[in-house]
């Protein structure tokens, strides 16, 4: 029960932080604080593409290179939604503690096998998909 209400907890301060960093990076995309790297005038001709056909047309790299590219505003809201990504982890991680202190062995190991399974499919290293 403990577990529960933390892990509750802090999903709920998260998801608040998590949404309070897309308004943020949204204003600074749509007020122009920073440049896009897709113009908004061009942004239309790339609604109808799929999404190896945009990045080939762009020129973005797929996976993590994103990163390179914070410096637009376009590509800053990403960091808001690896934010909340990032979420369920953390609460995972918040709670195994709590596990560990009540001597809940599967329980604790679960969840550090939900972790381990969530960084590996944000890692990038299982490919499956057209990603």
């Amino acid at each position: 029960m403990k577990e529960q209400l933390l892990y509750a907890r802090l999903l709920k301060v998260m998801s608040r932080i998590g949404l309070g960093l897309l308004v943020i990076t949204f204003i600074l995309y749509v007020g122009e604080f920073l440049p896009a790297r897709i113009p908004f005038e061009e942004l239309s001709k790339y609604w109808s593409l799929s999404c190896e056909e945009y990045l080939q047309v762009t020129g973005i790299q797929a996976g993590w290179s994103w990163l390179s590219l914070l410096g637009y505003g376009d590509f800053i809201t990403f960091l808001a939604i690896l934010f909340l990504a990032t979420a369920t982890i953390i609460c995972y991680l918040a709670i195994i503690p709590l596990y560990l202190r009540r001597d809940d062995k599967i329980y604790c190991w679960l969840a550090i096998i939900e972790v381990m399974v969530l960084i590996l499919a944000a890692s990038g290293i299982l490919t499956i998909g057209g990603h």
